[in-house]
């Protein structure tokens, strides 16, 4: 579950208020060890946006064409 950007800088300008890490993500119910990545992202990219995830490549990416094929000459097949 993605947590939303607004809550994301909420905990971390809370820990730069000078409350502690744990006691952020105890306050805004989050997971601590969610509080410290994002803490630390603000520090070292210095901001708190979700990352884009890579693509993961499939077994089935070579025949990607070929089963498209199939599925329009008979659509009943899936």
């Amino acid at each position: 579950m993605t947590l939303s950007q607004d809550l994301r800088l909420r905990i971390v300008d809370l820990a730069a208020s000078g409350v502690s890490r744990r006691k952020a993500a105890s306050h805004f119910k989050v997971s601590v060890s969610s509080a410290i990545r994002f803490v630390k992202q603000a520090e070292e990219v210095g901001h708190v946006d979700v990352k884009v995830r890579k693509r993961r490549k499939s077994r089935l990416d070579p025949y990607h064409s070929d089963i498209l094929s199939w599925i329009s000459q008979r659509p009943d097949l899936t």
